[in-house]
């Protein structure tokens, strides 16, 4: 296995949501990439993404269902992207 490219087994994929499936296929494209979501009124960070958020800027992680996830709020989003893209 190549660890610089992401593999999913098909056994695993049949068991994700459809949002588990969206977050991945669009992680496998932009997999050097942090990728914000929105939801409601957050934008939210999930899995290695998360992880970032959390060793960069102390954001809290917390487990949701199957995945790990940060968030920011609306309002105060483009604060963080801005953060996020001064920090490479």
């Amino acid at each position: 296995y190549d660890s610089t490219t992401l593999f999913i087994p098909t056994s695993q994929w049949k068991k994700f949501t459809p949002f588990e499936k969206q977050f991945w296929e669009i992680k496998s494209n932009h997999y050097d990439s942090v990728v914000f979501f929105k939801k409601g009124k957050f934008y939210e960070l999930y899995e290695n993404d998360a992880d970032i958020a959390a060793s960069v800027f102390d954001l809290k992680v917390a487990d949701r269902v199957n995945m790990k996830m940060a968030g920011v709020p609306e309002a105060s989003f483009t604060f963080w992207a801005a953060k996020f893209v001064n920090a490479g």
